[in-house]
């Protein structure tokens, strides 16, 4: 008996060289090579293995007649070892529900109609699956960790929409019984699955589900990928959750690929990869006390600080400039634990370009927290800049006047005025003469600032404080 072929994608009339086109439905012998037309054609059974000939040598035959229920329903339970890589979605036999689409089967069923790959990569049957999956050891059990690992497409089941789920709860489920097995296979091809939206989380569900010791494996193969993971949008999770869930010493070659040559611009000045290196210093100051000192014994963190900061600090004024990388600065000066990088930042790459920073969209939101995080012994020294900086020879203005009419150094200067009401009301530390100096100035250019909404608001803001209208 010649092999019988079918091509399960109903909503499509396949192409022949000869005849046209084959209806849906029909099933055909001497098939002709699936590769000539983009479409593959599957056995109805695995005792007749799909073998290809060019139409020239053996054309292509159709039978009259649909499919019976009994080659139909054999269909199914084959396609699964071969559609896994396939465009198409396969397709849940109809009789496997009932009249409210209620499953009519048991998992086990399933397992015995060799139907487990089909429902896997469906949403009702994946779900189905998760919902029944045995947690206690069981022939069941054991046949699904075994149908996974001989068939070898736990990679195609990762990757597909609704198979990573079915994926993540085998992982989780696994145990040190089936868990080995499942991360050397995993590790295998870890980088690659990192990048895709799906397996991304498969790769998240094993970082979580096992302990540093057996993510060993996996995390050297992630060696020398750390730069094309962090500015992806779905491999850099994968670090984050890396980082939040291993010790700093099984972590830190993601810093040291991040700090290597020219790494760490191409990081910090991505969307994707400034969250990584933000994501690495919370972690790694989270153990630090009231005064912003780490107190761990290990001194793992403070070396790895030491590190990322290096590379920030170095390129600060670049980065402040920069429309991911300036949130990272910032968060750098907010942060207590960082108060030697945050003086560094201020005293290198802040005190000299005050007003050419507030001028710019994005470090224009670094000078405000630098001014709301300065130091005692700092925060002097800016303010002065901008009172009594360099005076522009075109237009005869001096610093204070361009910031206060600045598209982005307004705003600087409204978190002056802000700190210079707090100081008058006692609630912050410095010198009740910075308030009267931008009263006057204020007052002076009443009219100008008139015209502007950014002005009209902060003749506001004085008004209300002193308790008189300045117009």
């Amino acid at each position: 008996m010649s092999a019988i072929y079918y091509c399960p994608e109903n909503s499509m009339l396949i192409p022949t060289n000869a005849m046209g086109t084959i209806p849906v439905g029909a099933f055909i012998s001497g098939a002709v090579n699936a590769h000539d037309y983009g479409h593959e054609y599957y056995a109805v059974s695995a005792s007749y293995p799909p073998t290809f000939h060019h139409p020239a040598l053996q054309p292509t035959t159709i039978h009259n007649g649909m499919l019976s229920d009994f080659e139909y329903n054999s269909l199914m339970a084959q396609m699964n070892r071969l559609t896994l890589s396939g465009s198409g979605r396969g397709q849940m036999p109809e009789w496997l529900f009932d009249e409210e689409g209620n499953f009519t089967v048991s998992l086990q069923d399933i397992v015995e109609l060799d139907l487990f790959f089909i429902c896997v990569r469906d949403k009702k049957g994946s779900q189905f699956i998760q919902d029944n999956f045995p947690s206690e050891d069981c022939s069941l059990r054991r046949k699904l960790y075994e149908m996974l690992f001989d068939s070898q497409s736990i990679y195609n089941l990762a990757m597909d929409m609704f198979g990573n789920f079915v994926i993540q709860k085998m992982i989780t489920e696994a145990g040190k019984e089936y868990g080995q097995k499942m991360l050397h296979l995993l590790s295998m091809q870890a980088p690659d699955m990192a990048f895709n939206r799906f397996s991304c989380r498969v790769i998240q569900k094993a970082v979580d589900a096992f302990t540093p010791v057996m993510l060993e494996p996996m995390l050297q193969a992630f060696r020398g990928y750390v730069l094309s993971m962090g500015t992806d949008q779905s491999a850099n999770h994968v670090l984050q959750k890396i980082i939040d869930t291993v010790p700093a010493n099984d972590y830190r070659f993601i810093i040291d690929e991040m700090c290597s040559s020219g790494n760490m611009d191409r990081m910090i000045c991505n969307k994707f990869g400034c969250r990584v290196v933000q994501f690495c210093l919370e972690k790694l100051t989270k153990g630090c006390n009231n005064n912003g000192d780490l107190v761990k014994d290990d001194c793992t963190e403070a070396e790895l600080i030491r590190e990322l900061m290096d590379k920030i600090s170095r390129k600060a004024f670049r980065y402040s400039q920069d429309e991911f990388a300036n949130y990272i600065v910032q968060y750098v000066i907010k942060h207590r634990a960082l108060h030697v990088y945050r003086d560094r930042i201020i005293k290198s790459a802040l005190i000299g370009n005050i007003l050419s920073l507030s001028q710019s969209k994005y470090s224009s939101h670094v000078v405000e927290q630098a001014f709301e995080c300065a130091s005692d012994n700092l925060l002097p020294e800016m303010i002065k800049e901008v009172f009594h900086g360099k005076v522009n020879q075109k237009n005869g203005r001096d610093s204070l006047d361009q910031m206060l009419f600045d598209q982005y150094g307004n705003y600087v200067i409204q978190r002056l005025l802000n700190m210079g009401i707090q100081i008058r009301r006692g609630k912050r530390q410095g010198k009740a003469k910075w308030f009267d100096v931008l009263i006057q100035r204020i007052s002076v250019n009443v009219q100008p600032l008139l015209k502007y909404s950014s002005g009209k608001k902060i003749i506001e803001t004085v008004s209300a404080e002193v308790g008189y209208p300045l117009v």
